[in-house]
């Protein structure tokens, strides 16, 4: 069994980075809410900002896994701090960079797909270990 982990300093620079672009705009929502009698400063803005910065929170750190476990039987088991995801080899189709995404790996399987982090430790090792499960497996980058 491999397990393979993001190192806790990156995970922890992202997370605040999000969270303070999360953050900021439900303050200044709650701010001009306050304000909105006075109707000073328009409130409507700030929602959708909101939103989307809590969106990508979710989608960056949250579900971003930290830790991925190849087990004896062959399975892929990858951690987020939402979900567990067990993959078979052979479902996985490739492990590319991601479009808009510099520091991450995407990883497509069947079902799906997930960023990994490109400063997990033992990521080379991870992905030499994924082409011998899985000699059709795409990768670049």
């Amino acid at each position: 069994m491999m397990v393979y982990r993001v190192h806790w300093g990156d995970r922890l620079m992202v997370g605040i980075s999000l969270a303070f672009l999360t953050i900021l705009p439900i303050i200044l929502l709650a701010l001009s809410l306050r304000e909105a009698a006075a109707e000073e400063i328009p409130w409507i803005p700030f929602l959708p900002i909101s939103l989307i910065g809590a969106w990508f929170f979710y989608v960056e750190v949250m579900c971003v896994p930290y830790e991925v476990e190849v087990r004896e039987d062959r399975r892929i088991v990858l951690w987020s701090m939402v979900r567990e995801t067990v993959v078979d080899p052979q479902e996985i189709t490739s492990a590319k960079p991601g479009f808009f995404t510099r520091n991450y790996l995407k990883l497509r399987f069947r079902s799906g797909s997930l960023n990994l982090s490109k400063r997990m430790g033992g990521l080379d090792e991870l992905l030499t270990t994924l082409k011998a499960l899985n000699p059709q497996i795409e990768t670049k980058g």
